[in-house]
């Protein structure tokens, strides 16, 4: 697994201890079937004890395959703890090999052969558990079968020959077996995880493509100098039902024109006249509630939208609006500027036509500049 990218060994990780820890738990019903069978032919102390020993070493194999399995993340934990399952499965192996040592069992030769054959069947089932850690495979075979070679050598009338074939015949299998089904499995997993990076990629790259599309649309409902809303976003605002959703069935308009700003572009340049309407959209945005609205409706003429209203709390609003205005400072002493606008209100109620109320509070307006700017009419 150290040649693998980091999300492939954190799978391999998971599915190894996973494996180990299913085998772990369902083993006994392997050795159970084998001590059935030598039930009779060898001695009741041996055979428990050997049961005991078993049970013990998959008890460890278990406990080890759930650290590694909560552990797959880090790198060097997931070393740690593959090295201990590693030794584990070794002493697993050897509790099962060591049937081969039995006291009592060479002598009868068919049922030793049968044992024989039976670790060579576990040894080659193992690699479909542990094929994805190369030390755990051959650290549990090897377990397997070196008491195989030590009993060669202790009961030399049982065919030493035999039995070290029969270990090399295993070994061979398990490395042949081993090795393309660890090539088969991570093949798999090499791409599925270049799907699912790929999918997380495309999902990254829509929710940017989402995110930007939403920017896109934001900015073309806002002005680009005050970011207030532009004519066509507030008309689209004004259509039904938007506007009885936001703005109630009675709500009020406010028309505005900065007095004197043709002077201010002349005199002061346009640099200063952009400043003075991104400071008159402040402060009127400042002035106004969560629910209300501002647009600018073209030039240095503003609108603003007052939702759930009667004609003397519009009044009122404009007003305000008018006094915070006038006393606002667009540029500090010494090239002191302050700056007014002329208000013109009017009250949409329910079966007014939009347009002619827009018409009103126009009039209103320009009422309010030929009476002298600076003041609201209505």
């Amino acid at each position: 697994m150290a040649r693998e990218p980091e999300p492939v060994q954190q799978e391999a990780a998971r599915q190894l201890a996973a494996r180990d820890r299913m085998a772990a738990s369902t083993s006994f019903m392997a050795y159970l079937l084998q001590a059935m069978v030598l039930y009779g032919h060898v001695a009741d102390g041996v055979l428990w004890g050997w049961l005991a020993l078993l049970l013990a070493s998959e008890l460890a194999n278990c406990v080890l395959a759930v650290q590694l399995g909560r552990h797959t993340g880090d790198p060097a934990q997931r070393r740690r703890w593959g090295r201990w399952l590693a030794v584990a499965l070794f002493c697993s192996g050897s509790s099962w090999g060591l049937v081969c040592l039995m006291p009592g069992l060479h002598t009868q030769h068919q049922l030793y052969m049968f044992n024989v054959l039976y670790l060579v069947v576990v040894g080659v089932i193992s690699v479909q558990n542990l094929c994805l850690s190369w030390p755990a495979l051959m650290a549990f075979n090897v377990g397997l079968m070196w008491p195989l070679v030590l009993a060669g050598t202790v009961y030399p009338v049982l065919l030493p020959l035999a039995l070290v074939a029969t270990v090399v015949g295993e070994m061979f299998m398990v490395q042949i077996y081993g090795r393309t089904t660890r090539h088969l499995y991570l093949q798999g997993m090499r791409a599925r995880v270049a799907t699912e990076a790929l999918a997380e990629e495309l999902r990254q790259k829509n929710d940017d493509l989402t995110h930007a599309l939403a920017v896109i649309a934001e900015m073309a409902d806002l002005d680009p100098l005050t970011q207030c809303l532009n004519r066509r976003a507030l008309m689209r605002h004004l259509q039904e039902p938007v506007r009885h959703q936001r703005f109630g069935a009675c709500f009020g308009i406010v028309l505005l024109d900065i007095d004197h700003f043709k002077q201010i572009n002349d005199s002061r340049g346009h640099g200063v006249g952009d400043q003075v309407l991104v400071a008159v959209a402040d402060c009127l945005r400042s002035h106004l509630r969560a629910q209300d609205c501002l647009a600018r409706w073209g030039g240095e003429e503003f609108i603003c939208l007052l939702a759930d209203v009667d004609g003397a709390t519009v009044q009122a609003m404009a007003e305000r609006l008018c006094r915070a205005l006038a006393a606002t400072t667009i540029l500090p002493p010494p090239a002191e500027l302050r700056v007014t606008a002329s208000f013109g209100l009017a009250l949409c109620r329910p079966g007014y036509a939009l347009d002619a109320v827009i018409d009103q509070a126009d009039r209103a307006m320009y009422r309010a500049k030929h009476s002298g700017r600076n003041r609201v009419e209505a």
